[in-house]
């Protein structure tokens, strides 16, 4: 999600996905290019048994990230276990 403009700050949500977070089933499988899968395509066609699980091989990320006017960049970090 971003919110803002160029004159105003912008907000941006940063999550893991496809390790069963609640969130996974919102992600869509349609859009793209044929040179470029969508999120929701990638993780549909993951081989079964070789998936690392949120809360067993990372720690699930949430995070919203604000950018006041003037920032372009900012660091999100992220653990797995």
């Amino acid at each position: 999600m971003i919110v803002g403009g160029s004159y105003g700050s912008v907000i941006v949500n940063v999550r893991t996905i496809g390790g069963g977070e609640a969130w996974d089933n919102y992600v869509g499988v349609n859009g793209g290019s044929a040179n470029n899968e969508t999120v929701g395509q990638v993780i549909a066609g993951r081989e079964p048994g070789k998936n690392a699980v949120a809360g067993q091989d990372y720690q699930i990320l949430d995070k919203a990230v604000i950018f006041e006017v003037g920032y372009f960049i900012k660091t999100v970090k992220q653990s797995s276990f």
